[in-house]
Order: structure tokens, then sequence, then C-alpha cells
């Protein structure tokens, strides 16, 4: 059964990849994806890592249990492909070729010095959350009239919220390199940033990431 913050927790350590070093508390009876979609709970932005990999689901009873979610690369498990696993202490989740996960059980002590990072809190509330639903989706959307930006600028931001570079965004809208520059730097003075973190952060928070039909 889950117990007190007192007591050890199950954790997802990055072992390998951008992400390296980074440990995410599996804190709740909840449901926690995995994968490059910047809304995800479990943000892992490495080649290779579908936009929703993998679902966790850590139940009342402790277990925490691993879903692939149609995935490019599958859920690998120490090695081997699983469409479903119940995780053990130590087993190393991989996901494309860089990035790989390990689940741990760990006490608080051992958390204190790690570089701990929240899981994406869910945007919109819910009344009774059922632990195998994702909060991943973020559905409260803005009229797209009301946007501070054009529909060509709209573009460009959810291809930064998607972690292409502008290089990547211009082949993938049709225009040049030098075109999606000169975009980023109307969109942050429109929005007042100067970042793409921001910008990132800014779409996620609108739920304006561009869903695409496959990984």
């Amino acid at each position: 059964m889950i117990g007190s913050q007192s007591e050890p927790q199950p954790c997802i350590e990055v072992i390998d990849g951008r992400s390296k070093g980074q440990v995410f508390v599996l804190d709740g009876t909840r449901s926690y994806v995995i994968g490059r979609l910047p809304g995800a709970e479990i943000h892992i932005s490495d080649p290779g890592v579908s936009r929703r990999h993998v679902k966790l689901v850590r139940h009342k009873d402790g277990r925490v249990v691993a879903s692939d979610m149609r995935s490019t690369n599958g859920l690998i498990v120490n090695g081997d492909r699983h469409e479903r696993r119940t995780l053990e202490t130590n087993d190393e989740i991989s996901l494309g070729p860089d990035a790989v996960l390990r689940f741990a059980i760990r006490r608080p002590a051992e958390l204190a010095n790690a570089s701990r990072v929240a899981p994406t809190v869910p945007m919109v509330p819910t009344i009774a959350h059922d632990p195998d639903e994702s909060t991943a989706v973020i559905i409260r959307r803005p009229k797209l009239e009301d946007l501070p930006l054009s529909a060509r600028q709209l573009e460009v931001s959810q291809q930064v919220a998607k972690g292409l570079t502008n290089a990547e965004i211009a082949a993938r809208l049709g225009i040049s390199p030098r075109t999606v520059t000169s975009h980023l730097d109307h969109i942050y003075g429109r929005l007042g940033i100067g970042s793409r973190a921001a910008l990132t952060r800014w779409i996620v928070e609108r739920g304006l990431v561009e869903r695409e039909s496959t990984d």
C-alpha cells in the first residue's frame, strides 16, 4: 500500500540521454506518460522517443505498471520488448537509441541531493481522477482569433514546442531558416519572452501543442 512521504518512494531515474541525472518521483496513485510531448508528466526529448511513448500507472497496492503507448520503438525493459509489465527495482527502460531510464525505490535521504524533477502537474483540475487516465493532454484552449500570433507564427511556435531546430522547422514548413529566425524574433517580441523554453511553456500552458496522427 502507498504510505507517507517519509517512506521509500518509487522513482524513474534517467541514467542515459539528454536528461541524464534527473529523477522523477512517482508520488501519487495516478498515471504518468513518458514521452516527447511537452505536456507529458515525464518529459524525455531524446531522438527515438515517441510523443507518448510509455504510460506508468502507480496503483494503490504500490505496484507500478508500464504499458507501451503504440510507440515507434516500443517498450523495452532489460533488453526485451513488452506491451505491459509490472516494474521491479532496477529494471531499465530503453526509449530509442539514447534515452535509458531506471525504475528504483528510494528513501527520502537518497533523494535529498538528487536532481529531482516534479512530474508535470495537470493544468485542468479533475473531480475524480482515474489512475488509468493520463493528464498529459491539455484540453483548455483559447480561441485562435484571440491569440497575439499570426497563423504562421503559431505554426512556427508549435514546431518549437516539439523540440525542432530552426532548420527542421524550415524544412517542415517549406520556408528558409532565415525566415524562421525572423518569425521567432517577432514572436518573442509579441509575447514578451526571450527563449525557446519560454515559448514552449507558453504553447503548452494554452493547450496549443500540435497533435500528430502518428509518432
